[in-house]
């Protein structure tokens, strides 16, 4: 609409100063730095239980966009009760982290921004965020499980960063998959009970040998670092030496 203009015309005589007035669109709409333009899209459902259709329906491969009419007639209450489910948890999620005083990711802020909505009117550039969410749920809430089980404060360990050797045991395997990378995280538990951290490239021509040989103790040498996440401690490893 950019040139357009309105009219503005009164009564003869009239005193006000819009009388007869031109008024550009560009100046009652403008596009600067200082201001951000958003698209908004109405939808007859909840834009997360489309997510959660969609990623019930995956293995069929069907709906490459949430923003598909005929994934619109299948999603179930069903659907709409895991979405439910799935705001609910990152609702008292937020909480949690603001009661903690843990800064939000850009990433975080704009879930905020959309789980305190009914997901019906909502900018097209929450599409993307919403799209992985079920996913990132469900790790979520087995990454909290294990979390549970282990230490949430690394013990043993007195430096922030130290070489050491570790007797390692396979907790948990999770596929992580973003627009930058794809990787296999491998979670284990040392002597210590503390979480060890392993990310593995699914590139990687080593990741079979790993799957491989985490199904038994392994006897690891390698930098190990205290990494925090949302208050709990684990240990992330790297330069590996299997012993």
């Amino acid at each position: 609409m950019s040139g357009s203009t309105i009219n503005l015309t009164g009564a003869q005589g009239s005193s006000s100063p819009w009388v007869g007035s031109t008024i550009s669109l560009d100046n009652l709409l403008p596009i600067d730095k200082a201001f951000k333009k958003y698209e908004i899209v109405e939808s007859e459902q909840d834009l997360l239980a489309l997510s959660v259709a969609r990623h019930r329906l995956a293995d069929k491969g069907q709906f490459a966009t949430l923003l598909d009419g005929d994934l619109v007639k299948q999603v179930t209450e069903a659907d709409r009760e895991h979405a439910q489910v799935i705001r609910d948890h990152y609702q008292k999620k937020f909480v949690i982290w603001t009661l903690k005083g843990i800064e939000l990711s850009p990433f975080r802020q704009d879930l905020k921004e959309f789980i305190h909505t009914d997901g019906i009117r909502f900018k097209e550039n929450m599409v993307p965020l919403v799209y992985r969410l079920p996913e990132f749920y469900l790790y979520d809430i087995e990454f909290e499980k294990i979390h549970h089980e282990f230490n949430t404060t690394v013990k043993n360990q007195s430096e922030e960063r130290i070489v050491a050797t570790r007797t390692l045991n396979l907790v948990k395997t999770f596929d992580v998959n973003n627009r930058s990378r794809k990787k296999r995280e491998f979670w284990f538990s040392d002597e210590y009970d503390n979480l060890v951290y392993i990310p593995i490239d699914k590139t990687n021509a080593l990741l079979g040998l790993m799957e491989y040989a985490s199904k038994n103790p392994l006897t690891v040498k390698a930098s190990y670092a205290i990494r925090n996440r949302d208050g709990r401690e684990f240990l992330k490893a790297w330069s590996l030496e299997f012993l």
